[in-house]
């Protein structure tokens, strides 16, 4: 409701005063409300009824102003339409002027300035980039492998200063050389244990020399007959050959097989292994073959060859025995300390071979005469089996020792022939 300023100086005046009233009532509700009450009451109570009146007239009177205000929002938001949709042209207009792509005051500014700025010959950026990364540039410098002040170049010396250092470090500590070094004082502690444990139990100076020797000649054995004779025997044939004792293998935990052999890409059957196991000890057959088939799984190879020391092996293998696609052989530590054939090793390995690169043939469907190269390989069996018989005889036949030695020379001889002959047919020579 809107009032003006003089109604409200009048209305602060009448609150300020009294005002006197005699009234005729005729409304029968009025007269109706009002005669239940004494003439004392009366009045009182039309007063009070007066009251209730006024305020209900004064709170039904913003209903008729907000009628008169709403119109005059009405007609404030037409004009505000209005005007705003002026400043729509108008700021439209603007914009167009400012930012038209073709037209456009800003870019045609921004395409001036940029323009100048990333121009590829005199412009400011592109000088700023090459200047920074270009090829004269310090940091390409510092990133050329080939500069000695270069970061790879630092980075690679720093790496390798610390990994010299780290290694000199824990070489420092397997030295024997150095008395604080940690091997140094396990073997200190170690030897100190010993010599208390040899004077408590009364073992001599002799009986110490006798140890290490012994123990020397089991632990040369394996590695001086891969060195001096089988490595040499592999390289005739273009095998590969590995001295994997003591190393794991596809079996977890499992060192079962000392040398494994790889076959070269001139044999017929590349890539084919071969698994041997040399012992100085006795074995029963059983478990020499259960060993070997270990042996075999834990290098994956298809053909093994358990190779005893002369006097060590079990009475079913004289000197060479084949069962299935694996060889039992001997060898003598007398012979090849001197430097002398080692027949039955060397005929296992060659006849072993020749049955790989046969069986790969076949898996080819080769047009060989397999039934042949079968009969040649049995005859190689036999002979190398008829050799254990012939050297046995050499040894106690002192009148004949020498033609029975050369028999089997001989023998071995035709076993090498033979196979030869077998390789040659299966690489088609």
């Amino acid at each position: 409701m809107l009032v003006s300023e003089n109604t409200l100086n009048k209305t602060d005046d009448i609150l300020k005063s009294h005002i006197n009233l005699a009234l005729t009532i005729n409304d029968p509700n009025v007269i109706k409300y009002l005669a239940q009450f004494d003439e004392e009451t009366r009045m009182a109570k039309a007063a009070e009824a007066l009251k209730v009146g006024v305020i209900a007239i004064m709170s039904a009177s913003p209903s008729l102003d907000m009628q008169i205000v709403e119109e005059k929002f009405t007609d404030i938001e037409s004009r505000l339409a209005e005007k705003i949709h002026d400043f729509d042209e108008q700021l439209g207009d603007l914009l167009s002027s400012y930012m038209d792509k073709t037209d456009g005051q800003l870019p045609k500014f921004f395409n001036s300035k940029l323009g100048e700025m990333f121009d590829t010959q005199n412009g400011s950026v592109p000088q700023l980039l090459a200047k920074i990364m270009g090829p004269e540039s310090l940091l390409i410098k510092r990133l050329d492998p080939q500069n000695k002040d270069g970061i790879l170049q630092t980075l690679t010396e720093t790496i390798d200063k610390l990994v010299e250092k780290r290694i000199t470090d824990l070489t420092a500590h397997f030295s024997l050389e150095d008395e604080g070094s940690t091997m140094a004082i396990i073997k200190k502690s170690l030897e100190d244990q010993y010599f208390k444990l040899a004077n408590a139990i009364g073992i001599g100076s002799g009986m110490k020399e006798e140890a290490k020797r012994g123990a020397r000649k089991g632990v040369l054995l394996e590695q001086q007959l891969y060195e001096d004779h089988f490595t040499n025997l592999c390289h005739q044939l273009e095998d590969s050959s590995d001295l994997v004792r003591g190393k794991v293998g596809a079996i977890k935990n499992c060192k079962k097989g000392d040398y494994l052999v790889t076959l070269g890409d001139t044999s017929g059957a590349p890539g084919e292994k071969m698994v041997f196991e040399i012992k100085d000890q006795e074995y029963k057959l059983k478990e020499a073959i259960e060993e070997l088939a270990e042996a075999k799984t834990n290098r994956q190879a298809k053909v093994g060859v358990f190779v005893f020391v002369e006097g060590r092996q079990p009475a079913e293998v004289k000197g060479f025995r084949r069962i299935g696609e694996d060889y039992y052989v001997t060898i003598s530590k007398e012979d090849f300390e001197e430097g002398k054939p080692l027949p039955f090793l060397d005929a296992a390995y060659k006849i072993g071979r020749s049955m790989l690169v046969a069986s790969a043939r076949m898996e080819e469907g080769s047009l060989i005469d397999f039934q042949k190269i079968k009969d040649a390989i049995a005859k190689i069996t036999k002979s190398a089996e008829t050799i254990d018989d012939i050297l046995t005889k050499a040894k106690t036949i002192i009148t004949s020792g020498e033609k029975i030695r050369d028999a089997g020379d001989d023998l071995k001889k035709n076993i090498d022939e033979s196979c030869s002959i077998v390789l040659k047919m299966l690489s088609g020579v």
